[in-house]
């Protein structure tokens, strides 16, 4: 088996380093490009970030694995393998969830409605997504996951505690146990919510300070 990445993938790899290159000399290039700060590389926190995102929009770098249908350019998921490898590298701001977790589920179960919303703005980096994942009692194992999202009227109730929510003023992201019926007999299941975080919606509490970097 040849481990080796391709002469179409290393051109790949050439290019996204040469646009690094390029940001690096720009005045707001120390907050763009921080290694020290690793464990948040990903977030887009910044105004700084925030531009270096929508530059790698216009580049075409984020979607590309999406189908061309919704403006992507059908690239294998390896080219954004090297994207992120390379962003990390240098402690850039990774092309992150929206990409893949929120645009790939809302491409495969989304309505028509919520992919004319939100794909757009997530491939432009017009919008960003706080994760309401982990929970007192459950880290990575979705199995014992215990917020609910219930059905109520013509939208969904919340009941439930995450922890470590990042960005948490930005629309929420949410894996919760969804509660509904098909032909009668009772479903529970993980599933994937997304909502416009508010006050009304949720108590945002501050973060308990932790020892060592990305404790």
């Amino acid at each position: 088996m040849d481990f080796d990445f391709d002469t179409d993938e290393r051109r790949f790899i050439d290019e996204v380093r040469a646009f690094i290159q390029e940001q690096s000399l720009l005045p707001d290039a120390a907050d763009v490009m921080a290694p020290d700060r690793d464990s948040d590389s990903m977030l887009s926190d910044t105004p700084a970030r925030r531009r270096f995102n929508q530059e790698m929009a216009k580049r075409g770098y984020l979607g590309m694995s999406w189908p061309k249908e919704y403006g992507g350019s059908e690239k294998n998921g390896i080219y954004e393998y090297l994207l992120n490898e390379e962003l990390a590298r240098v402690g850039a701001p990774l092309i992150g969830k929206g990409i893949g977790i929120v645009g790939k589920t809302l491409i495969r179960h989304g309505s028509e409605k919520l992919k004319s919303e939100f794909l757009p703005k997530i491939r432009n980096a017009e919008i960003e997504f706080a994760l309401g994942y982990s929970e007192p009692g459950a880290g990575s194992d979705l199995a014992s996951l215990r917020l609910k999202a219930e059905r109520s009227g013509e939208g969904w109730r919340f009941n439930g505690q995450k922890i470590w929510n990042i960005l948490a003023k930005a629309r929420v992201v949410s894996r919760t146990r969804r509660t509904f019926y098909v032909e009668g007999e009772l479903m529970d299941e993980t599933g994937l919510l997304l909502a416009r975080a508010s006050a009304t919606m949720m108590l945002v509490a501050p973060r308990e300070p932790k020892l060592g970097q990305g404790a």
